[in-house]
Order: C-alpha cells, then structure tokens, then sequence
C-alpha cells in the first residue's frame, strides 16, 4: 500500500486517493482481494437512529431512512404472499437481530419484534441505533418469510421481487 496522504481510514485499513478508486471500481465488480471485500462488507453496513412506532395492524416498526434497493443494487426477494423485502442482519440498541426491510406505501421499515423490543429495553416513542447490512443467509430468509405474515400485503405484488427459490442463498 502506497503511504501518501491518507484518504480513507476503515478500521485499521488507510488507503490514499489513488487506491480508494481502485477499491471503488473493483467494489462495482467484485473485489478481488480479501482486504478489498472486507472494506466492501463494511461499506455495506448503515447505521441510523430511528423511533420505534406503532405501525397498521399493531405492528412495531422502525422507518428506514434510505432505499436498499438504491443504496445496495440488490432487488427484493419475495416474501409471504405478494410481500417483498431485503434481508438483513443487523443490530437494534447494540442487540443483533436477523429480519428484512420490508416497503409498504412508498416507505421502507424493519419490524422490532417483542423479543428484540425486551431485549433492547425499549418502548413504542423510544428512539433506536439500528445497524443493518444486507445478507443472503438462508436462516434469515426463513425468519424474514416468518415475519412477514404479520404486515398487510400490498395489493399488487413487486414485479422485480426474486423468487426465494431463485435467490442465492448462503
């Protein structure tokens, strides 16, 4: 790695101007190092703070401040029914959780279910640091499938979804 003037600093990782493009370009593609995909994991993974709110039908959700679909270049899987969602591992309050970001009326949200609320210690009106990156785990989709009964299903379903059992599945 060139010494220069550090650019970007990920962890213990500092690169210069010259390699971030690189880094950025083979990110586009794959990368091609190991390095290289560890720093593309992580730039994967966003961290916001939302309120947890009371949704339709009495579900506990957070909205989610961004598109995962712009932000990740990944289309939805199907879920339940006409539902769709990206999966996801992530962190509510410091607590891991697997789940999805489900899309219903133009609006992006994760569902905090009752277990993650206890073992958050959080309550309806409560503002949460959520962590979420994207996965393909298969044990994921299986909770997201789960999950996913308890949201209203959107009239027509996502054109675009994957269907589960195209979807690569780790």
């Amino acid at each position: 790695m060139n010494v220069g003037t550090p650019f970007l600093a990920i962890g213990s990782v500092i690169l210069d101007a010259a390699e971030y493009k690189q880094m950025v370009v083979n990110i586009e593609g794959f990368p091609s190092t190991f390095a290289e995909r560890r720093i593309a994991v992580r730039m994967n993974k966003v961290q916001f703070e939302a309120e947890l709110i009371e949704g339709h039908k009495g579900v506990n959700v957070v909205l989610v401040p961004f598109d995962p679909e712009e932000r990740w270049s990944r289309k939805p899987v199907r879920l339940e029914g006409r539902r769709h969602g990206w999966l996801v591992v992530g962190s509510a309050n410091g607590v891991g959780f697997d789940g999805y970001i489900g899309e219903r009326w133009n609006r992006f949200f994760i569902i905090i279910d009752s277990g993650l609320r206890d073992a958050a210690n959080v309550a309806v009106g409560d503002t949460l640091r959520m962590s979420v990156e994207p996965t393909s785990s298969a044990r994921v989709l299986a909770r997201a499938l789960k999950q996913s009964k308890v949201t209203t299903a959107p009239k027509n379903p996502c054109t675009d979804a994957i269907d589960p059992t195209e979807y690569r599945l780790r």
